[in-house]
């Protein structure tokens, strides 16, 4: 039986004001190689590219004319980077120091990429040294760059308005409106919470609460066909897994299932709609998982991985199919990143690269085409941003 509970909320519209800019940071390209450094037979059917030399958490999106877009955290200067796929390499730009004054970076640059219907790159993440989160859009000469206005706490004895909590952010942009749409990890004077933003709000607003905790992080978030937001997220202290779905006056949360509670500030859940508008989700209880709605309940299936550090990302494929990429520890003490294919009715795998080292995060994109492209740190203490294409 579902948990359903309907929290309610006013959308709260205003124009979303510019409040900065970025500056250049110049080329980073690509070394065209072939297969991953200890990569097995199948990862030699990607074509491998370093987007920079020092990164982690980066999030991809692909545009229908083939670009390849990557955000991710530079922790060699503590900047908050833009990436885009040029014919000779990748071009770089600063967007944000998200340090603090003791360069002390913390859950800075967590961020979320995805396009509008022009293109246009539209980029949130987390902030540290101001301790906001950070919505940034390009426009055709600079970035605009304002922070997520929160919702007041009702139970702060100070007027006091919520905070960002777990540095998590999520990121999609479409419908007819064309405004981007955000889920945000919350935390007020009763805990934890998920927080909802469209950037022609004047606020952001809570969809879930649980003062039990954890609620709200590790989001994820995605438009159905009709242009209405759905985020996954963890909540409570078991915890489990919760599905919350614009209805037109609020959200309806349910929980899909039980999900394993993790620290570290990873993608450990992620979402998409499929070409029927039923939603699929990916997280991790054990081993990874993925459920989707078929309509009337939630049809899940464990896949035979674990992962010490585990992180994951989703991606549709035509009528029901979907690809996973994750994170997964062998027998041993390798690091593997993992793709997963599924069909409609059963799963197939096959390693993109081996020996990975310190992953802390990957993201996925299918293209119109059907052509597959992730993004991932790779290395030991200092690591890279890699690309893989096929």
């Amino acid at each position: 039986m579902r948990s359903l509970a309907m929290i309610s909320l006013l959308a709260l519209l205003a124009a979303c004001a510019s409040s900065g800019t970025a500056s250049d940071d110049g080329g980073l390209p690509g070394d065209g190689s072939s297969g991953g450094d200890g990569a097995d037979d199948n990862a030699a059917t990607f074509t491998m590219e370093q987007v920079a030399s020092s990164g982690k958490f980066p999030s991809l999106a692909v545009a229908a004319d083939g670009r390849v877009h990557v955000c991710y955290l530079d922790y060699s200067d503590n900047y908050l980077k833009y990436a885009l796929r040029q014919d000779d390499g990748w071009s770089v730009t600063r967007l944000e120091y998200v340090a603090d004054d003791n360069g002390t970076i913390a859950d800075g640059g967590l961020c979320s990429i995805a396009l509008d219907n022009s293109g246009a790159p539209h980029v949130c993440y987390y902030d540290y040294g101001k301790d906001q989160f950070r919505y940034a859009v390009k426009t055709a000469t600079s970035w605009d760059i304002v922070s997520v206005p929160l919702p007041a706490d009702p139970n702060s004895s100070s007027g006091g308005n919520f905070t960002p909590s777990f540095g998590r952010c999520s990121l999609a942009v479409g419908g007819s409106s064309g405004l981007a749409h955000l889920a945000l990890g919350l935390w007020g004077t009763m805990g934890p919470a998920l927080g909802y933003w469209r950037s022609d709000m004047t606020t952001a607003v809570v969809a879930d609460a649980d003062p039990q905790g954890n609620t709200g992080r590790h989001n994820s978030l995605a438009l159905d066909d009709n242009g209405q937001p759905a985020m996954a997220y963890e909540s409570g202290p078991e915890p489990s897994l919760k599905y919350a779905a614009w209805n037109g006056a609020g959200f309806t949360v349910e929980v899909v299932g039980p999900m394993d509670l993790v620290y570290w500030e990873q993608r450990l859940t992620a979402i998409f709609f499929d070409e029927q508008n039923h939603p699929h989700l990916g997280y991790y209880h054990g081993a990874f998982a993925h459920s989707y709605h078929d309509g009337n309940s939630w049809v899940t299936s464990t896949i035979p991985y674990q992962g010490g550090y585990p992180s994951l990302a989703l991606a549709g494929e035509g009528a029901g199919g979907a690809y996973l990429s994750f994170v997964a520890t062998d027998t041993g003490s390798l690091t593997m990143i993992e793709l997963g294919h599924w069909n409609g009715q059963e799963w197939s795998f096959e390693v993109i690269d081996q020996d990975a080292g310190d992953v802390d995060a990957c993201s996925l994109a299918v293209d119109g085409s059907g052509g597959i492209h992730l993004v991932y740190s790779q290395g030991s203490g200092d690591t890279v941003i890699k690309y893989a294409y096929r």
